[in-house]
């Protein structure tokens, strides 16, 4: 979406329109290339409109993190949900918001954000946990596992490499012979699915801390 293509603004600004914006500049062009004059100039505005409703560029990021979050709120849980089911739904639900919003990744990880919307949505899936019987504290400890695990598995996944380009995947595949790697070989030719190796690895995770905390 380019400059003026989120319509005739003027009259009608709010703080939701520009972190729109924002996040719009961000998937097109990455976290690098936002700034307070491009955000305007987005909008068709004088860039100085932005610090009336986000005084800078922290405050930008902080709400794009806030807005990732209320993203991942338009689709509610579905219900009966056991303990282990909702986490493994909550954080398949980050991992989807996520991938829509490649460039975003690094933001997410790195601000935690403290607005009440965001807050409840933790406070929500923490109250969810301690249905198992863990405790408080326990359950803070198994959703931060769980999420560096999300984070970890998405930057691998759609983050671009250091540096640019690296090895397409078929020339990957065919420098590990059979003779030179024979279990390597062998474990590329049984196949790769990362939405299998994301789940696989968050219930693994589940199970274990559980039988780690749990007498």
């Amino acid at each position: 979406m380019g400059a003026g293509e989120h319509g005739n603004t003027h009259g009608r600004l709010s703080r939701e329109l520009f972190v729109e914006a924002a996040l719009t500049l961000i998937d097109r062009d990455g976290v690098d290339r936002l700034s307070m004059r491009r955000l305007g100039t987005e909008l068709g505005v004088d860039p100085m409109a932005v610090y009336h409703y986000l005084p800078n560029k922290a405050a930008v990021f902080d709400a794009i993190v806030e807005a990732l979050y209320a993203e991942m709120e338009q689709e509610p849980a579905p219900e009966d949900l056991s303990w282990r089911e909702y986490l493994v739904w909550f954080f398949s639900r980050m991992r989807s918001v996520l991938r829509r919003h490649p460039h975003t990744i690094g933001t997410f990880a790195t601000r935690p954000s403290y607005a009440p919307s965001t807050l409840r949505s933790g406070d929500r899936a923490l109250g969810v946990v301690m249905r198992s019987g863990l405790s408080a504290r326990q359950a803070l400890i198994l959703v931060n596992c769980l999420r560096g695990f999300t984070i970890g598995r998405l930057l691998a996944e759609v983050s671009d490499p250091v540096g640019g380009p690296t090895v397409e995947p078929e020339e990957a595949r065919s420098a590990m012979g059979v003779e030179a790697f024979p279990n390597l070989a062998l474990a590329i030719a049984e196949g790769y699915d990362a939405d299998e190796q994301f789940e696989l690895g968050i219930e693994a995770l589940i199970t274990g801390f559980e039988k780690a905390a749990l007498p």
